[in-house]
């Protein structure tokens, strides 16, 4: 049996409303005319080493679609290890943001080396040689110009020069 791009967004039966929801995350996070464009759409399959017409999708498109899975999902808490490494840091910002919208009540841990998600998040804290170091909201922890501040400056300096040349 293959699983089409559905099956593998919602892993368990589809539901009444999951296509929507479905569909309003994928265009959201940049998936949805891919997607559309693909024959069966929701229905595609996701590779095409079972059918000539299976969606390939690229490995940041892989992450994105990884992250609405995890939303399609109506889990408590959703720990996402760096749910981001391979998209351009330039969306990277607005799919942090979606996250933290789509999410609701749930509690949400991002485990990042890139910081763009920290300016949504509750509580930030920052690890040096397997201990906490410093913790706090994105402000706080700026004004004491510890670590944290020192890492926002260094990555917020290269966000600016791809801005430039992009």
């Amino acid at each position: 049996m293959l699983f089409s791009l559905i099956d593998n967004l919602l892993l368990r039966e589809e539901r009444n409303g999951d296509r929507p929801y479905a569909e309003q995350l994928l265009k959201k996070f940049g998936l949805y005319d891919k997607i559309c464009a693909a024959p069966q759409g929701l229905d595609n399959d996701l590779t095409r080493e079972f059918r000539k017409d299976g969606l390939v999708l690229s490995t940041g498109e892989q992450q994105k679609l990884a992250i609405i899975r995890a939303l399609m999902n109506p889990v408590p808490i959703l720990i996402m290890d760096e749910p981001s490494s391979a998209i351009d840091p330039i969306s990277e910002s607005q799919i942090f943001k979606t996250v933290m919208q789509e999410s609701g009540n749930r509690t949400v841990v991002f485990i990042s080396h890139r910081l763009s998600a920290t300016q949504y998040a509750d509580k930030i804290y920052v690890f040096d040689n397997g201990a906490i170091c410093e913790s706090g909201t994105h402000e706080r922890l700026l004004a004491k110009q510890g670590i944290y501040a020192n890492l926002w400056e260094k990555q917020a300096e290269n966000y600016r020069k791809l801005e430039e040349y992009g």
